[in-house]
């Protein structure tokens, strides 16, 4: 039996559980399989939970395809994914496979250039920074970020500056080499607008003019996002590989 697992950061704030919860909720009815919510750091959707409630219903021949709701690769799917499926193996009869994380996927980047496109029609912009979580650990999301920087210099002509919340270079130093007359887009390249957003929002009107500066919205969990979504889950499926 097949089951997704999506895999989804979480918040401690229960308006914005529920607003995560409705998107993969959207999400499933795309999919006519049997599922299972995992919210990182929240008890009540721990990976544990989950796997119980899978092994409670069926015992044999199980295949969980986990779903992350990230948009890159790094900690949460080595760390929080891989290596706690290697560790309930050794509890549960199961295969897994991880879909990938959709951070690159067209209509990920359409969603912030369509944004860019609308600002750049009644503004003169004089550079793009594009503001991602990062890591200071992990490349693994270094590569979908050159695609993504690729695509949006491609498609404006403009020149895009990458920075990251964790890891270099960072934006906060990166905001402190542009000139404070220059006009800016800010591009935060987050799913949800949470904690980590706001904290960005906080320290970028503190320090930068805000005539001169625009902050892009960011995906916070947009409808037209979920296509990219289904596209991974579907490759899983269809690629079949299962350890």
């Amino acid at each position: 039996m097949k089951y997704l697992v999506y895999v989804i950061h979480g918040s401690k704030y229960p308006h914005r559980t529920q607003k995560m919860l409705k998107f993969i909720e959207e999400i499933q009815s795309n999919f006519n399989l049997s599922y299972k919510i995992v919210m990182l750091d929240q008890p009540t959707f721990s990976m544990d939970k989950a796997f119980k409630e899978i092994f409670d219903s069926c015992q044999s021949n199980v295949q969980i395809i986990f779903c992350p709701i990230l948009l890159f690769k790094a900690l949460h799917i080595k760390g929080d994914i891989q290596k706690k499926a290697q560790q309930l193996q050794e509890k549960y009869n199961f295969t897994y496979c991880i879909a990938s994380t959709f951070g690159e996927q067209p209509e990920i980047i359409h969603y912030f250039a369509n944004q860019i496109n609308n600002i750049i029609k009644n503004h003169t912009i004089n550079k793009l920074i594009l503001v991602a979580h990062g890591s200071s650990k992990f490349t693994t999301h270094l590569h979908a970020i050159q695609t993504i920087k690729t695509s949006l210099q491609n498609q404006f002509n403009q020149p895009l500056t990458v920075s990251f919340l964790h890891g270099e270079p960072n934006y906060q130093l990166v905001l402190k080499e542009i000139n404070e007359n220059e006009i800016i887009i800010i591009i935060p390249y987050f799913l949800g607008n949470g904690t980590l957003v706001n904290k960005i929002k906080k320290y970028v009107y503190e320090f930068r003019n805000k005539d001169n500066t625009i902050i892009i919205n960011n995906l916070e969990f947009n409808k037209n996002i979920i296509p990219s979504i289904n596209r991974c889950i579907n490759q899983a499926l269809e690629e079949n590989v299962y350890v």
